[in-house]
């Protein structure tokens, strides 16, 4: 698939949405034993709007009146982890690959929510999908 048709999905939800803010997370590894993780499979909703097989990465679509913004947050690129785990996008290569208006570290979702939350009526956030993502977000 080419990113045009993320885009377009992505639009679509822009336009059911009123005035509101959407947060879509991705799935993140999960422990089968000790140190063996099971095969990793990518949470379907994020992954039909993004296309991304990133583990611990967030997608933000925000609509204020009629402007729409899309933002990112994934695992930054780390030489030591990668040589283990495999070459992550990084936050570069996925603001690019989604044409999303910015892209942040993981680590920094908590902070940068509590800057992008006023302002919206509505909040849209797939309940119980990822417990660690919904309570950052009630938080703000």
């Amino acid at each position: 698939m080419q990113s045009t048709d993320f885009a377009n999905r992505r639009e679509r939800l822009f336009e059911k949405m009123d005035n509101g803010i959407a947060v879509i997370a991705s799935n993140t590894f999960m422990t089968r034993s000790n140190d063996t993780e099971f095969p990793f499979r990518q949470n379907s909703n994020f992954r039909y709007l993004t296309g991304i097989n990133e583990p611990d990465s967030v997608l933000v679509l925000s609509k204020k009146d009629s402007q729409t913004k899309t933002y990112i947050f994934i695992r930054p690129n780390n030489e030591l982890e990668e040589m283990w785990m495999g070459k992550r996008l990084g936050l570069e290569k996925a603001k690019d690959l989604l044409g999303a208006d910015e892209a942040f570290a993981i680590e920094d979702f908590e902070k940068i929510m509590e800057g992008l939350l006023p302002g919206h009526k509505n909040l849209y956030v797939h309940f119980h999908e990822r417990l660690d993502i919904t309570n950052k977000v009630q938080k703000n």
